[in-house]
This record gives structure tokens, C-alpha cells and sequence, in this order.
């Protein structure tokens, strides 16, 4: 899994919210395994649009919250249910 560009801005899909760096990991495994692209690991003290404290794992950048709601509607199907878009601001 890759990880957030410091200088991007952009529309994203969180997987899951973790309180510890393995348990964002393993959900980027599995997400990866299920066939999800652009899947990648965040921490969400690193950036002021999400709330912190945070070891994020999502998927995808979009320009469009409609391409995020898209690709979450796909990472439900794939088993992640709690998935939603969120807009992640560059720092």
C-alpha cells in the first residue's frame, strides 16, 4: 500500500479508521486482495480535513466527490461496509 502525497488534495475513499498502524495495514491487505485500486495508508493527525488520531487505509484519488461515492459504493460490495468519501486537504 502506498501512502497520501503531502501535496495532494483530493477526494478519497476511507476504508477503515484504525487506532493502531497494524490494524490499517491488514485492512489495506485485504482491500488490495479484493481487487480495490489505489489503495494506500494515511494517519489522520497529518491532515485537517479528517479527524485525528487516526491510521487510515483508503482508496483512490478523484477530482469529484461523485467518482469518491462511486469507488465507496465498490469497496461496500468488496466487504467493507462502514466505507464512505471524504475530501483530504493537502497540508
Amino acid at each position: 500500500a502506498g501512502s497520501w502525497p503531502p501535496d495532494v488534495s483530493a477526494w478519497t475513499v476511507i476504508l477503515t479508521s484504525e487506532d493502531t498502524a497494524d490494524g490499517a495495514t491488514q485492512a489495506a491487505r485485504r482491500a488490495t486482495n479484493a481487487g480495490l485500486p489505489g489503495v494506500g495508508l494515511l494517519y489522520s493527525s497529518d491532515f485537517r480535513t479528517l479527524r485525528p488520531g487516526w491510521h487510515v487505509a483508503y482508496s483512490g484519488q478523484f477530482s469529484s466527490k461523485e467518482e469518491a461515492m462511486s469507488r465507496a459504493a465498490q469497496a461496500r460490495a468488496a466487504g467493507f461496509s462502514d466505507a464512505y468519501q471524504r475530501y483530504v486537504s493537502a497540508q
